[in-house]
Order: structure tokens, then sequence, then C-alpha cells
């Protein structure tokens, strides 16, 4: 494609204002396509598909025989016919070459229930009432023992339960998460 004018010459730090000026609508557009990838990448940098919880898996735990499994995220425990199972919270200060058990989590009776009655809901329909039945708290957590002492995330203890300790050195730890 040929121009009909010399574009090297145009471009030259002395002509450069002078050809923004000219061409006002062209440069109007280039900065608008400019901002919205600027935005599309600020939205892609803040959660890189990570906010979707179904697209991860997560670590689960048999607390009565050890045996772990890797299970989609979104699998909500305490499961019928498996009460033993629970989800388990790894944590590491070596790349999670190794990793330790930090706590466990599953709902409360409460929200499995509302959880169900917004699986069961028909697709298009408003999750945001149904939502509020979950309350800040029905998630539980509890050191990794056997038998598991249950607490409400949101509360003091449950609090205390999540602060993993730091690592040595000042390194900071990192949740594992199965790859």
């Amino acid at each position: 494609m040929i121009l009909p004018y010399d574009w090297k010459e145009k471009l030259k730090p002395g002509n450069l204002r002078q050809t923004i000026n000219e061409n006002s609508m062209v440069m109007s557009i280039v900065a608008v396509v400019v901002v919205v990838l600027a935005i599309a990448w600020c939205v892609h940098v803040a959660d890189p598909g990570q906010g979707n919880v179904g697209n991860r898996d997560a670590y689960y735990i048999n607390y009565k025989t050890g045996a772990i499994s890797v299970k989609s995220a979104d699998t909500r425990v305490p499961l019928a016919g498996q009460p033993d199972l629970v989800q388990v919270i790894y944590f590491s200060c070596n790349s999670c070459h190794t990793k330790k058990a930090a706590y466990y989590m599953e709902y409360s009776p409460q929200a499995l229930k509302a959880l169900q009655q917004m699986k069961a809901q028909p697709a298009g329909r408003p999750m945001a009432p149904m939502a509020a039945q979950l309350q800040y708290g029905d998630q539980l957590v509890s050191r990794p023992t056997n038998p598991p002492h249950w607490v409400p995330e949101a509360s003091p203890q449950g609090g205390k339960i999540m602060a993993t300790r730091g690592c040595p050195n000042g390194k900071v730890f990192e949740i594992c998460l199965p790859s």
C-alpha cells in the first residue's frame, strides 16, 4: 500500500506533533484502542482465571484413613456417604516441594442445604437472593486433627487456625494447589 505522503518524514520528532494535529480522528481511535487494551490487561492480571473455582482442583483428605485425593475445588464437603472427607489446605516454605497441612475446611449443614438449593435453581435465575442464605461463617475450619474440632471460619478461633505461621528466615509461605 502506498501512502499519499512520506510517513517516515511525518514521524520525525519535529513533525510528530503536526502529524497528530492533522490526524486527530485517527489519534482518537488509537487512544481508545490503547485504553481498552490497558483495561483488558488489568482485568487479566487481577484475575487470571483463578476466580473461576470450577476450573481448579483442591486437595481432599479422609482424616480417619489419611488417604489424600484431588477433586474439583467446587466439591462441597462433607459429601453424602463420605462424612470423613474434608478439604485440606497445604502450605509450604519451599515452593511446595514439601508441604504441610495447615487446616481442614468443610461447610456447615445449613450451608450445604443452601448450596443444594442454589444448584437446583433453573438456569438464568439470579443467584443473589439464594447466595444471601449463605452466612459468613458457614464454612468451618479445624486444625488437622482426627477427629476435627470444627469452628466457624469467621470466629476468633477460626482466624487463629487459618493464620498459618511464617517460615524460617522470614520467608513467605505459599498455599499449595494440585498441579
